[in-house]
Parts: structure tokens; sequence; C-alpha cells
């Protein structure tokens, strides 16, 4: 930053900024499409999307370390046990957000994550003695009111036997994708203590922290438990075995499971193929599944083109991440949330439309616009606070 020519540095923080608003959004939009794509295998898109890290950063690491002076002594002398606790942070945060996201409508995914904004406040008071205001305060009620309205429906009116699907929110799961605001808001604002007196380079940073997150994925096999469908370490290598097929377009689960809501597209796994189920059988079957009281299973692999959201949340989420470092190197934790905050309309309307989301486009419930006023007051009153 202190490099900058001073004009650049007014503009910096502005096109952060802009960047950030689009990746966010774009990433929300295709971690709700790859989850719908892949519900059976959270544990494998979580190590996937973070394994592609890994390479790319190295390669940058190592011509930047070869042909400029980018890596400097400030980033090698960089503790790396705070890396290792981010890592930890957002390794949970991402094992409920994957998770709970399986089943999670897009438009209710953005308006819990806004519960970033009041769990940053209040862990900023407590870790870092940070002082807001009475308006800060009423900005962070309006926010949990709002995520109150958004949940409200779901609370009143979940069926026990109801069949989820990539439209539909299920209790269990909204609350797990809930949970996961916490870890990532603590990470949050412990970044902005690790990187008040030292900045490292992003891409040095990146490369640690996926490195450790790697490692911590498998090692966060036990949370399955907490789960509706718990991993047994046994069914660990078959998940991500499974989970590699399905990226390639190939069904594993196509028995006792949840036929998917576009069977004209179902590619069942080579050894299957024979006992491919008819569109007609398939809603027959559907039905059936509907009104037995079978809420545990899972659903059915529907792979095809299964690569396309997992590609394009990775790009997106490389993206974010690098502009998220760099803005909290600027600027601090709250208003990197109030920021992400403002992708919640661009995000609910990318949610309804079919030409976005094709057959997981979403109805507009009056829940979730009631909720989405409210929680953009609190914004609007946190911003101007």
């Amino acid at each position: 930053m202190r490099t900058l020519h001073p004009s650049f540095r007014r503009l910096f923080l502005p096109a952060l900024t802009v960047i950030l608003l689009f990746s966010s959004t774009s990433n929300a939009v295709f971690f709700k499409k790859m989850t719908s794509a892949m519900p059976n295998y959270p544990l494998f898109l979580m190590q996937v999307s973070v394994i592609a890290y890994i390479p790319l950063c190295a390669a940058v690491v190592a011509a930047l370390a070869m042909w400029t002076n980018a890596i400097s002594e400030e980033s090698t002398e960089f503790p790396k046990r705070r890396f290792f606790v981010i890592s930890a942070l957002e390794t949970v945060a991402r094992f409920f957000s994957t998770t709970g996201g399986t089943h999670t409508r897009g438009t209710t995914q953005t308006l819990l994550g806004q519960m970033q904004i009041p769990m940053t406040m209040g862990l900023s008071v407590v870790f870092l003695s940070t002082r807001y205001s009475r308006l800060h305060g009423l900005a962070a009620v309006f926010i949990l009111c709002g995520v109150a309205v958004v949940l409200i429906p779901t609370i009143m009116g979940q069926s026990p036997n109801s069949v989820a699907s990539a439209t539909s929110d299920v209790l269990e799961y909204n609350v797990l994708y809930f949970v996961g605001s916490l870890p990532l808001a603590l990470s949050n604002v412990y970044m902005e203590h690790a990187f008040s007196s030292q900045k490292p380079n992003v891409f040095y940073s990146l490369f640690f922290m996926a490195s450790f997150s790697l490692l911590l994925g498998f090692l966060s096999v036990p949370l399955t438990a907490l789960t509706p469908q718990p991993v047994p370490l046994p069914a660990l290598i078959s998940t991500f075995t499974n989970g590699s097929r399905c990226l390639a377009g190939v069904n594993s689960v196509v028995e006792s499971c949840i036929p998917p809501q576009n069977p004209a597209i179902l590619i069942p796994a080579l050894s299957a193929i024979d006992s491919m189920p008819t569109p007609s059988s398939v809603a027959a079957s559907s039905l059936a599944l509907s009104n037995a009281a079978h809420p545990r299973l899972p659903p059915c692999d529907n792979c095809f083109r299964a690569w396309l959201p997992v590609l394009g949340f990775i790009l997106c989420n490389t993206v974010m991440n690098v502009t998220t470092i760099l803005f909290l190197q600027t600027a601090p934790a709250a208003l990197l949330a109030a920021v992400s905050a403002l992708r919640l309309p661009l995000g609910n309307v990318a949610f309804c439309m079919t030409a976005v989301m094709g057959d997981d486009a979403q109805e507009v419930r009056a829940a979730d616009v009631a909720g989405l006023i409210v929680i953009l007051v609190g914004v609007v009153v946190f911003r101007g606070a």
C-alpha cells in the first residue's frame, strides 16, 4: 500500500469495493449452484475448492520471489501460527456453510449471511476493544429482526417429511448455514488484528492458508456428527471417490434416494445404465417419497455438467479472497461486513432469475422481501452511523 501513487491510493478502496461486490455476488450464485448440483458431497466440495488454490498460489509466489521483490521479509517473517488460526476458523465456517447450503435457498443464504455484521461488531468489541455508537447497535437490531423475518416461514411451516430441493428451505440445514457465520466473523476480526502490524503478500498468505485448510478439512470429518446426514469414517474414501465421479458427470447415488427435479438429464452410474428411471417413474416415486416418512433419504445424484458451477465458484472465490485480504489490510473488518451486505439486492434478484439459476430459480416470497427491506435499513443505518 505504501508504494502506491497518491492518486491511485485514493481510488484503491473504492476499486476494491466494486470488485468485492461483484465477486462476492457471483461467488454466492455459484456456491448455491454448486451445492445444488452436488448436494451429497459437501466434504468433497470443501476440499476441491481449497486444492485449486495451492498450485495457483504456489506458482504466483514462486514467480514473485524470482522476478520481483513482492515477497519481502515482512511476508516471510509473518508468524505462520496466525495463518493456521485463520485457516482453522475458515475451515469450520466452510464446513457448516457448505453442508447447510445444500438445502438452504439462495436468498435465505444471503440474508442469513448478514448475521456477520452484528457478530463482527460483538467480536470486535470483545477482542479489539472497538467502540460503536448507539446507531451501530440499532443497525444490528434491524439485521437480527430481518433474519428472524426470513426464518419465520421455515420455522412455522416446516413439514417433518417434506422433500428437500434446491429451492426449498430445511430448518436443520438453515441452522447449520447460520452457525457458519460465527467462525467466519471471528476469522475476519482475527485477520484485522493479525494484519494490523504486518501486511504479508496476499498470495503468500493464501498459499499457507490453503495448505493448512487442506489438512484441517480432512480433520473436520467428526463435525459431520452434528449434521442430519453424518459421514462415518469408513465411508470417507467413497465420499471423495463418488464426489470425483460426480464432478466428471457420473452418478453414484441412484437408489434409495429422492429423484432430482429434472429427471430428463439424469445420467446414471455406468453400472446402472440398464436401470435408468423414466420421467414418469421418477415422478411417481417422487410422489411416493413425499408421502412416506423418509426425511433422511439423500437426493439422487444429478451430476450432468456439475463441473461448471464448481469451476465458476473456484474462480469467483479466488478473486473474492484476494480482494478480501487486500480490503482487510486497508479497512476495518466491520466495514467489510457492511460492504458485503450491499450484494443483498443483487444476489436476491439473481437467485430468482431463470437466466441465472436455470431450474433452480426461486419464487419470490413475501418473507424474503420483508426481511431484505429490514436488513437493508440496518445496513444503511450502520453505514450512516
